[in-house]
């Protein structure tokens, strides 16, 4: 595994200009070892936006029955940044994995996209009418981290004012916060 991992961070240093390792790249992302998977998500998101050409290849981990495989994926993901935007809807659904490091993963992956993810934030209103708790927390703080996109879902975030975890509604009460500081539309 130190080996594999060892060439995932040589060809992380090397950056954009390692464009052509992409594929092996991605296929390390299944590696049996986390830490092999963690170098090569690094790896393609200092390769950049030409690796969100795999895209396709890596949403595909985000369904492994491997935790750390739908972790690394969704590291990967974000990692990639913009470019991996159409991973997006992916992600959102990953944010539900029973495994809270994926979900997180997934949610972090988002705001790592930044505005390119803007166009599923509406998207993301479906994650606040699950009765779990821990998945309108994170759908919550990311769209907290997304505020300046997060204008479509201002009325699933007042909706959460009114839920029944004091938790959630007090997290709403930050999102909804967030949102309207920077969105004087949004009101």
């Amino acid at each position: 595994g130190s080996v594999r991992r060892s060439a995932a961070d040589a060809v992380g240093m090397v950056g954009s200009r390692a464009v052509e390792a992409t594929p092996q790249l991605v296929v390390l992302l299944g590696d049996k070892y986390q830490a092999v998977q963690q170098a090569a998500a690094r790896a393609l998101g200092r390769i950049g936006p030409t690796a969100g050409e795999q895209s396709d290849d890596i949403v595909r981990l985000l369904r492994s029955k491997d935790q750390t495989q739908r972790e690394s994926a969704a590291l990967a993901l974000g990692c990639i940044g913009p470019s991996a935007c159409a991973a997006a809807p992916d992600l959102i659904r990953a944010m539900t994995d029973p495994e809270p490091r994926v979900a997180r993963g997934a949610a972090q992956a988002l705001v790592m996209m930044g505005a390119s993810a803007r166009e599923v934030i509406p998207y993301m209103s479906q994650l606040f009418r699950t009765k779990n708790t821990t998945v309108k927390l994170l759908a919550l703080n990311t769209l907290t981290q997304m505020a300046v996109h997060a204008g479509p879902a201002l009325g699933s975030v007042k909706r959460c004012l009114a839920d029944s975890n004091a938790q959630v509604r007090a997290a709403a009460k930050s999102t909804l916060a967030a949102i309207l500081e920077v969105n004087d539309t949004a009101l």
